[in-house]
């Protein structure tokens, strides 16, 4: 629905999603963030599918040591990166668990 509030409006600076595509199929989801891309000036997205990645530039990163929920509110670093370097980085992490079992 709010995808198609955003397609009717014009010149559209910003827009922000909140797994605004999570019900959706991938093709249909894919062609949604193609019309984004065409539509929006820029987007900002909260999403659980890593497939959505290729869609951004930059990824917004939390980082926190603790294991408890209370706990991470308060000693969460928060960094940018590039998709690039976030995949690199999501891909050392994934070898490096790997080589611990």
């Amino acid at each position: 629905m709010n995808f198609g509030r955003m397609l009717l409006k014009e010149d559209v600076r910003l827009v922000f999603l909140d797994e605004a595509t999570s019900a959706l199929s991938i093709p249909i989801e894919e062609t949604m963030y193609k019309l984004l891309k065409e539509s929006a000036g820029s987007y900002i997205s909260v999403a659980h599918r890593p497939q959505l990645r290729r869609f951004h530039k930059r990824a917004f990163v939390m980082l926190t040591d603790s294991e408890k929920p209370a706990d991470a509110l308060c000693k969460t670093k928060c960094v940018t990166m590039s998709m690039e370097d976030y995949e690199k980085e999501l891909a050392d992490l994934s070898a490096q668990a790997a080589a611990q079992k």
